[in-house]
């Protein structure tokens, strides 16, 4: 996988906690700064897809991660002040003080199975929360 990062840094902003923020999602990231402009690379997205799984946010990842899907390509923003407390949180990019925006130039089919739920589980956290409630059907009729 080859993933791209760049956020701006806006003047009220303190260029090492918005490398934070980025470091945060993207701990391995290979970052720079450059003025207001700070771009990386990484490889390694698996703090990324961890958060996704402690967050419990996985379905709406992979909807945002196919949206613009071209190829094994994609592209996404995270919100940057979110990203500095460690979590994760997708936007239109358009934030107010900004996005981390992350392009997928490849293994972005790859990203979006790993991030994708079982289904299993799935079934089975459903069956685990919701028990069948036998003999309902005769209480309905008294």
């Amino acid at each position: 996988m080859k993933v791209l990062i760049r956020t701006d840094i806006h003047p009220t902003e303190d260029p090492e906690k918005v490398k934070a923020s980025v470091l945060n999602i993207f701990p391995r990231a290979k970052l720079s700064i450059d003025g207001s402009l700070i771009e990386g690379t990484t490889d390694d997205l698996e703090r990324f897809i961890e958060l996704l799984k402690d967050l419990r946010i996985r379905d709406t990842a992979v909807s945002i991660l196919k949206r613009p899907l071209s190829g094994d390509r994609t592209a996404f923003h995270l919100h940057k002040q979110v990203a500095f407390a460690s979590k994760v949180n997708f936007t239109e990019g358009t934030s107010s003080l900004g996005d981390i925006t992350v392009e997928v130039m490849s293994g972005a089919s790859e990203l979006i199975e790993r991030v994708t739920p079982p289904q299993d589980s799935t079934v089975q956290h459903h069956l685990n929360t919701h028990p069948s409630h036998e003999g309902e059907d005769e209480l309905e009729s008294l």
